[in-house]
C-alpha cells in the first residue's frame, strides 16, 4: 500500500514538472484552410519546420514536373560525395544534352571546374551541362546517377518523386510534389555549403582553361530583389527583395509552366514554400502570395515567462498535498 502511494506522488509530481518544463514559447499555426491564397500554381504547400506543421497546401501530393529544383539533389549530393574543391570536367554528352533540351549551355565541353563553381552554376542560372557533369563525375553516367537520387528521396520520406536525369531537363518519369519538393528543399538547406550558395545572390566565377571569368546572377529574386526573365523577348518581371529569404530555387518547363520552392526565417519560424505548375509570369506573385499568408497566419506568444510562479498544484495522497511551481 505504501509503495502504491509514493508510486502515485511520484508520477502526479513527474507530471507537473513536465508540464512545467515545456518551451517557453509555442506556435500559433493555422493549418490547411479553403479560403487560402489565391495562386496560379496546380500544386503548392506552405510548411512550418519549427513546429512540423502544414499551413496551407494545395494538391500538396500531385505529380508534377519539378523542373530544375532537380538540380537541388543533385548538387547536395555532388557535395557529400565529392567536396567542393575537387576539379571536374565538363563533360560533352552533358553539354549536347542540354542544347537537346532547349537550354544553352554554360560551360564548354573539356572546361575544368570545381565542384563548388559548378553548384554556383546550377544553383544560380540552372545550368544544366553544371548539374549533369556532376552527375557523370560521380557515378559515370546520368543514368546510374539517378538512382542515387532516388534512393536519396526515399530516404528523406519523398513518396511523389522519381529522378531519370541531374539536370531537370523534361523528360517522360520525371516528376514529384510540393509535399515531397519541401522535403527534397529542407534535406539540402540543411548543408551549410549548399546554403550558403543558394542564399548568394550574385557570383562570380573564375577564369577557366576554356573560358574567361563570368557572372552568375541568383534566379530567385527574392534574395536581393531585380528583374526575371519571362522568356518572351526581352520582357521582364520586376521581383522585389522578401525579407528572411534565405534559399531556394527556380524551375521552368519547355512549356513554360514554372516551379519555385524557397526558405524564409519569420522571426525564429523557418518556412518553407513550394509550387508547381505555375507560368513563368505568376511564379514570383505565387511564392509572395504563399510567403505573406504564411507571415498573416502566425504568430509567436508566450505561454509561460521564465520564472514565473503558479498557484499551488494538488498532489493525491501525499504527506505534502500542494506544491508550488516556477516555469523553467
Amino acid at each position: 500500500m505504501k509503495n502504491r502511494l509514493l508510486k502515485r506522488i511520484t508520477i502526479s509530481f513527474v507530471a507537473l514538472v513536465l508540464f512545467l518544463s515545456t518551451p517557453l514559447c509555442s506556435w500559433d499555426v493555422a493549418l490547411a484552410a479553403s479560403d487560402g491564397p489565391d495562386i496560379q500554381g496546380t500544386s503548392a504547400m506552405i510548411y512550418c519546420a519549427t513546429t512540423d506543421e502544414v499551413i496551407w497546401q494545395k494538391n500538396p501530393d500531385k505529380k508534377l514536373n519539378l523542373a530544375s529544383i532537380t538540380k537541388l539533389m543533385t548538387c547536395l549530393i555532388a557535395i557529400e560525395e565529392l567536396g567542393l574543391d575537387k576539379e571536374v570536367t565538363v563533360a560533352a554528352e552533358a553539354v549536347q544534352a542540354s542544347w537537346d533540351g532547349q537550354s544553352e549551355p554554360v560551360g564548354i565541353p573539356g572546361e575544368k571546374l570545381t565542384v563548388e563553381e559548378l553548384v554556383y552554376e546550377a544553383m544560380l542560372v540552372s545550368a544544366n551541362d553544371a548539374a549533369s557533369s556532376l552527375g557523370i563525375a560521380i557515378s559515370g553516367s546520368e543514368k546510374k546517377f539517378a538512382k542515387l537520387m532516388n534512393e536519396r528521396a526515399q530516404k528523406i520520406g519523398c513518396t511523389n518523386t522519381n529522378f531519370v536525369n541531374a539536370s531537370g531537363i523534361e523528360v517522360k518519369n520525371q516528376y514529384s510534389s510540393a509535399a515531397d519538393v519541401i522535403k527534397i528543399a529542407r534535406e539540402a538547406f540543411s548543408n551549410k555549403e549548399l546554403l550558403k550558395i543558394v542564399g548568394t545572390a550574385s557570383h562570380t566565377v573564375p577564369k577557366t582553361n576554356k573560358s574567361e571569368a563570368r557572372e552568375l546572377e541568383n534566379s530567385n529574386y527574392f534574395l536581393e530583389g531585380g528583374e526575371a526573365k519571362t522568356g518572351i523577348g526581352d520582357n521582364t518581371i520586376k521581383v522585389k527583395k522578401y525579407p528572411g529569404v534565405f534559399g531556394g530555387k527556380t524551375g521552368t518547363t519547355l512549356g513554360r509552366k514554372a516551379t519555385m520552392v524557397v526558405g524564409c526565417d519569420f522571426d525564429g519560424l523557418e518556412i518553407y514554400v513550394a509550387v508547381l505548375g505555375s507560368t513563368v509570369e505568376k511564379r514570383y506573385s505565387d511564392v509572395r502570395k504563399l510567403l505573406n499568408y504564411a507571415k498573416e497566419n502566425l504568430s509567436r506568444y508566450e505561454v509561460f515567462a521564465k520564472g514565473a510562479e503558479f498557484e499551488k498544484g494538488k498532489i493525491k495522497g501525499g504527506a505534502t498535498n500542494k506544491i508550488e511551481g516556477v516555469a523553467a
